[in-house]
């Protein structure tokens, strides 16, 4: 749905079956789905580590061992985009491709070429015209691409993991009917995106440079501990790490309330609930906090509410980590259903 523009004209039709490749800073994430007439079907499903640096230039995915449930002909990507602008954008009256021009200057692009940019028209009118709109340095897009296997399957497309990510939610508020205006904090490692809509269309996005990764130091650092200890100890919450989360916390929660504020006054709607899609275990002391902040349900989001999935296509352990999916899942959805 929010994908760049694809890369050159590898196809004729539209794919039946892609894989959704999520390059992230904490391994590879992958989906495969498959259009049917009773919609999309997740086939398989799957997590590897992200090839090391130290593998040179020739480092590829490859290593992963992709099995045949997660082989398609197709695959459409997702990268951090650390490097990405990212802006909604409004223009005067229509916006037609002549308009096209003037994305870059909206993004503060000083070298388009350098850049692949994409961009999505949200809303139209003799009055105003809504656009998404992406710039992602080619660097950033080569390098992503080197990392898939050649031969199959082939780069259909590429996007930003949090824009995927914001797919996949749009077209699961389709699924299950919900039209009410909402919002969406998805958490990676190393950024968190923030998304508020309004009667189904996207009003509000933010992007922050601070994930999950800062919460853990935090924890590591204030007791003296590696991560992997770090880690059982909120999982197990064997401590009260409430201070060291909210500590981290604060500034995204005070920038949650002016932004919903914002857009209930500029849409003239309420955001009746929140939801949140990162580590559930790391998360949850954040989640009654920003309940109380913005005094509305805040609850966690899974991508896959309402989506059929083939028996096998997600392992007892990816269960309880569907978030982890969420890029992945979307990057197929845009790529299937548009």
């Amino acid at each position: 749905m929010f994908k760049l523009k694809q890369i050159g004209e590898l196809v004729r039709r539209t794919p039946v079956d892609v894989v959704g490749i999520d390059l992230g800073s904490s391994g590879v994430k992958v989906v495969r789905a498959r259009k049917t007439d009773e919609g999309p079907v997740v086939v398989g499903t799957g997590v590897f580590p992200r090839p090391s640096a130290d593998g040179g230039a020739d480092a590829r995915v490859a290593p992963i061992a992709l099995t045949s449930r997660l082989r398609s002909r197709y695959a459409s990507l997702a990268v951090s985009g650390a490097r990405a602008s990212v802006k909604l954008l409004s223009f005067h009256g229509a916006f037609d491709s002549s308009g096209a021009e003037k994305i870059a200057e909206a993004l503060a692009i000083a070298k388009p070429d350098e850049y692949r940019i994409g961009y999505q028209v949200l809303a139209e009118s003799r009055a105003e015209t809504r656009i998404l709109a992406v710039g992602l340095p080619e660097e950033d897009a080569q390098a992503a691409l080197a990392l898939v296997p050649a031969g199959v399957p082939a780069p259909f497309s590429i996007e930003v993991s949090g824009l995927a990510a914001l797919t996949a939610f749009v077209k699961a508020q389709e699924r299950m009917g919900r039209t009410a205006a909402t919002g969406l904090l998805d958490f990676g490692a190393a950024s968190t995106t923030l998304a508020l809509f309004s009667a189904g269309a996207l009003a509000f996005v933010r992007r922050f440079d601070t994930g999950t990764d800062p919460i853990l130091a935090r924890i590591r650092d204030s007791l003296g501990v590696d991560d992997e200890t770090a880690r059982g100890i909120i999982a197990d919450g064997a401590f009260d790490v409430s201070q060291s989360v909210a500590e981290v916390m604060d500034e995204i929660t005070k920038q949650l309330v002016v932004s919903r504020d914002f857009v209930e006054r500029r849409e003239n709607c309420h955001v009746g609930s929140l939801f949140v899609s990162g580590n559930k275990s790391v998360l949850q002391h954040a989640v009654g906090d920003m309940a109380s902040a913005v005094g509305v349900e805040v609850s966690f989001w899974d991508p896959f509410e309402g989506l059929k999935i083939a028996d096998g296509a997600m392992s007892p352990e990816m269960t309880d980590q569907k978030w982890r999916l969420s890029a992945a899942l979307g990057a197929c959805l845009a790529t299937l259903e548009g």
